[in-house]
């Protein structure tokens, strides 16, 4: 018989499953609708970029976090050219690609930062024999004709001069292939970004997340992201902002420090994360942005396909 603390302990790790299950699920095909009301012009130039390397089917199974080079292809096989990409590295200074937290549970490791190559190999083989992670120089000679997003994270417990080095290995890398015109690298950090921009050659395009938590709220609580995460020099150091969905909205848009970003050309300002319902989709499309990252990129581009047959576009 279970303890009453054990049992709870259960439920509440059940409930938790549910509610991830839930939310990665596809919205309802009623929810379309909306995308309808936007303009031809909005619904023809968006860019939805797969986050991770996810397609949307299988997103809540462990081995979704591991990405191969096989899953990157058939991918963009379905029609997905965008990819928004999580990098880490391992002991032998490798980038590999996936998110690290969600790896290391898949792999029940503490961190894969703490890997080897060969131990990282190993970990992959013995929860999916055969499959082989994906390399980020293999990415990047993959990317001739894709548009990248790629975000190198930093080992938590690590020294600093090592993820600098290898962000700027990363940068090296996409300018020698020539892909800085096609690829964007997320920079949290205002002085790494400044360095790589003496370091490199334009048109290297840094973008700098902004989050929505331990952020000041307006009074009908949506988050005020500008208030402390955007610096003055920041329009000349990144090209792109990259809201969270809660802070991506007209609050953002009147705020006098993201001016630089919403009169960039093309409203190509912005790049927001993670938009899986067409209702929020709708929403980013009225207020002029055309780059999302998605957990369910097909879904999201069927429906906006589905609109623009509906309307009429061309």
């Amino acid at each position: 018989m279970l303890s009453p603390r054990t049992a709870l302990a259960l439920i509440a790790l059940l409930a938790t499953a549910l509610i991830v299950h839930w939310l990665q699920q596809p919205p309802p095909i009623k929810d379309n609708a909306v995308l309808v009301d936007v303009p031809c012009v909005a619904l023809s130039r968006l860019q939805v970029f797969s986050h991770r390397g996810l397609s949307g089917e299988g997103n809540d199974l462990p081995e979704s976090a591991i990405v191969t080079e096989s899953s990157f292809l058939a991918l963009h096989r379905q029609g997905v050219t965008a990819f928004d990409m999580d990098l880490f590295y391992t002991t032998d200074e490798t980038q590999f690609v996936a998110h690290p937290v969600s790896l290391a549970a898949a792999l029940r490791v503490p961190s894969v930062f703490a890997l080897s190559d060969r131990q990282l190999a190993a970990a992959v083989e013995s929860v999916a024999p055969g499959r082989q992670l994906l390399r980020a120089s293999r990415l990047l000679e993959l990317a001739s004709n894709l548009t990248l997003a790629l975000d190198l994270k930093s080992d938590p417990h690590g020294a600093r001069p090592l993820y600098r080095r290898q962000l700027e290995w990363l940068v090296h890398r996409v300018t020698t292939l020539q892909l800085l015109r096609s690829t964007l690298v997320w920079v949290a950090d205002a002085s790494l970004a400044s360095r790589l921009q003496r370091t490199s050659p334009p048109p290297l395009k840094l973008g700098k997340p902004m989050y929505d938590v331990n952020v000041p709220l307006a009074r009908d609580g949506r988050p005020l992201c500008a208030r402390n995460q955007l610096e003055a020099g920041d329009a000349a150091r990144f090209a792109f902002l990259g809201p969270s969905r809660r802070c991506a909205s007209e609050l953002l848009l009147r705020d006098g420090a993201t001016a630089r970003w919403r009169r960039a050309p093309g409203g190509r300002g912005w790049l927001v994360w993670v938009v899986d319902r067409p209702p929020e989709l709708a929403e980013l499309l009225q207020l002029g942005v055309d780059q999302v990252i998605s957990n369910h990129p097909l879904m999201m581009q069927a429906a906006v396909e589905a609109a623009r047959v509906r309307r009429g576009c061309e």
